[in-house]
């Protein structure tokens, strides 16, 4: 390769990056990470259109009742939501979040790089689904027991392994702050976080999803019978 071929390669591969590298949304705000939220997207999905009053389930809604948040992955397909549905939630305290809930979590922008060596979470919320309070000194073996018979009750060594690793390593972190428990997935399998319950924001009560061009609303209760 002589030096004209050496300089147009890095040129065009130059150019490449620079057009192919992801870029966050300007109001990145407005999303929540349904997965790792230190993930760039080399696309996000437009926010839905709501118009003021919906109905959803058999409730007539008003839009202005809700948070809107538009939801960028796929982790919570399992959870019946995609990408690109719209949710609509209200602000919630960490007392009030009931068993499978699904949650919007401020996202800790220093425990995500203490836990991924340094890299920085690009998203500043997190889609996950409620399990429970953690004790301070609850063990994995108890909180094992106190998932028995949910939908998170892990179901093999390795996800107890998952367990018991993500609970050690939040409380060398977060000490005695109180925690809670809530559920992703990635490649199928149920991965378990805890976060300070104080991070907990909002809770999903529907959706909004296209379905063709029609947009069309599933209630939390709707979504999690998927």
């Amino acid at each position: 390769m002589n030096w004209k071929e050496r300089l147009s390669r890095v040129i065009a591969l130059g150019m490449y990056d620079r057009m192919t590298t992801p870029q966050l949304p300007a109001n990145v705000e407005h999303y929540v990470a349904a997965g790792n939220p230190g993930k760039v997207f080399s696309e996000y999905p437009e926010s839905l259109q709501i118009p003021p009053t919906f109905t959803m389930g058999k409730k007539q809604c008003h839009r202005d009742d809700y948070h809107l948040y538009t939801v960028s992955g796929n982790s919570m397909l399992p959870e019946g939501i995609r990408n690109g549905y719209e949710l609509l939630t209200q602000p919630v305290v960490g007392d009030e979040v009931r068993l499978g809930d699904y949650i919007i979590i401020e996202v800790d922008g220093q425990y995500y790089q203490v836990r991924h060596k340094g890299k920085k979470s690009h998203f500043v919320q997190k889609l996950r689904r409620a399990l429970c309070p953690v004790d301070v000194h609850i063990t994995t073996t108890k909180l094992c027991e106190k998932l028995k018979d949910t939908f998170a009750e892990p179901f093999d060594e390795k996800e107890k392994h998952d367990l018991n690793e993500s609970l050690l390593e939040a409380r060398s972190y977060y000490e005695d702050t109180l925690l809670f428990l809530s559920v992703t997935y990635h490649d199928g399998e149920i991965h378990y976080s805890f976060h300070p319950s104080a991070s907990i924001s909002f809770r999903v009560e529907g959706a909004a999803y296209l379905d063709g061009t029609v947009v069309k609303y599933k209630t939390a209760e709707e979504l999690s019978e998927l």
